[in-house]
């Protein structure tokens, strides 16, 4: 398990910190919102930049990309997911 500072996307987990870029931490919490359920691409997008207008769909995935990455690296048991078309949700899984 580990907790979220939403105020300065400080991630607590096995008993240390990471700070997370502010694009990371705002997709984090938008998918925390969510719970198990789907989150559009379009609300990703209005939390992270508060429009779905003039925003290139790389930008997201290269932000979802790096929130992957960092929630790999410290051996979060909770994965990202794609729903072709649609959108992400947070699952929780076991770590590998």
């Amino acid at each position: 398990d580990f907790l979220l500072d939403q105020q300065t996307y400080t991630l607590y987990i096995h008993n240390t910190s990471v700070v997370l870029p502010k694009n990371q931490g705002k997709l984090l919490v938008a998918l925390l919102s969510g719970g198990d359920a789907l989150v559009t691409t379009e609300q990703l997008c209005i939390a992270l930049w508060g429009t779905t207008e003039y925003i290139d769909e790389n930008a997201l995935q290269v932000n979802l990309t790096r929130l992957k990455k960092t929630m790999s690296g410290l051996e979060m048991k909770q994965r990202i997911v794609a729903v072709r078309g649609m959108g992400y949700r947070l699952e929780t899984g076991v770590a590998p």
